[in-house]
């Protein structure tokens, strides 16, 4: 049996009742095409802009879009040699028609054009990868885990993190995946926790409207974080841990992120950790801090404190690329506190050392 016969005969199950070929099957009538199914090549799609429907047919040449259906539909022909290497691989047939689209139609247009850019392989992989992990939820680690590594490489995508955090469904699964315990198969579970922690994370970095659906579909996320964070005080660094402060560092910008994990002592944590042990995780959250746009009074103390706690430890630090990073926090919290920041003797004198001898940074002046 070749591939195409094999994917043909797949089917997708929504319950009991209801399921459908894993690949759209054409014929010559209009047919609805579900939103987890894999489009072939070579077929005419349209798509209602008023309701976002699609569906799809065999190419007729004698086919003649009426006046009526120019109104109402977007109608695209798949290229029958679809290079999923380059972007305009299909031929999109927008007819002029009338100016009056009201606002939803015209959004729904606009999503369209925009979704008709990504390659077409990597959207059929999302889809997959979405229904793998909320269908057929957990029906083999194999299958499991090889959904959420797709999800794990589109998820840096903008447009892709916002279609995977908009999915109540999935979120919800990849929650249940990162709280799930499994003391028969430690190894499976862990290396699934921090998948989920980092699709979530990479989906929502410098992505506001992923950040604010992901807050949306998973509550407990900051109580989540926080427990995880106070599990790990006094304790090395592993990944989960590093998965957990790259989520944490990925949201912090947002406002109500912010507020709930300062309310929970969430900032408080995070240094107790900083100062038993280095982490270059910490180190990225404190960057991310640096960067929020509205800072109060509380705010400004905390990063005075985390300040004073670099130049301790950035005496007794000997990596080069550490020291770098260090230096760079700091000097990105200096431009924020300005002169509330009073530099400390020692330090200034081990920089002035470090100038001399390796020629670490080229202006101290940052710093001061």
């Amino acid at each position: 049996m070749d591939e195409n016969t094999k994917n043909a005969s797949t089917l997708i199950c929504h319950g009991e009742q209801k399921s459908h070929p894993k690949v759209f099957q054409p014929s010559n009538q209009w047919q609805v095409i579900h939103h987890d199914q894999e489009i072939p090549k070579g077929i005419h799609v349209k798509i209602d802009i008023n309701t976002g429907v699609k569906e799809g047919k065999l190419i007729d040449e004698k086919d003649d879009v009426s006046n009526n259906e120019q109104k109402s539909h977007l109608s695209v022909v798949q290229d029958l040699e679809l290079d999923p290497s380059i972007d305009d691989t299909e031929e999109l047939l927008l007819d002029e028609a009338d100016s009056d689209y009201d606002n939803k139609s015209y959004s729904l247009m606009k999503d369209f054009i925009e979704n008709m850019k990504f390659n077409a392989e990597d959207q059929n992989s999302l889809e997959l990868a979405i229904s793998t992990l909320t269908d057929c939820q957990f029906i083999d680690n194999e299958s499991v885990s090889k959904a959420l590594s797709t999800l794990r490489d589109l998820s840096y995508d903008l447009i892709y993190g916002e279609k995977i955090t908009g999915n109540k469904k999935l979120i919800q699964s990849l929650q249940n995946l990162i709280e799930k315990s499994d003391h028969v198969d430690e190894k499976s579970t862990y290396q699934k926790k921090e998948s989920c922690l980092r699709i979530i994370s990479s989906s929502v970095r410098n992505n506001p409207k992923a950040a604010n659906n992901l807050l949306s579909n998973y509550k407990d996320i900051v109580p989540y974080l926080i427990s995880q964070l106070k599990d790990t005080v006094g304790m090395k660094s592993d990944k989960v841990t590093d998965a957990t402060l790259s989520v944490i560092g990925s949201l912090i910008s947002t406002k109500t992120f912010l507020i709930e994990f300062r309310k929970l002592r969430g900032l408080e944590i995070i240094k107790d950790i900083f100062v038993n042990e280095f982490h270059e995780k910490i180190l990225d959250v404190f960057l991310d801090l640096s960067r929020v746009d509205s800072i109060d009074e509380e705010l400004k103390h905390f990063q005075a404190d985390i300040y004073r706690i670099l130049e301790k430890q950035i005496v007794e630090i000997d990596d080069e690329n550490n020291i770098k990073k260090l230096l760079y926090v700091m000097i990105e919290i200096k431009k924020e506190l300005k002169s509330a920041i009073k530099v400390d003797f020692a330090f200034i004198k081990w920089l002035d050392n470090k100038l001399e001898n390796e020629n670490t940074i080229k202006n101290r002046d940052f710093i001061w």
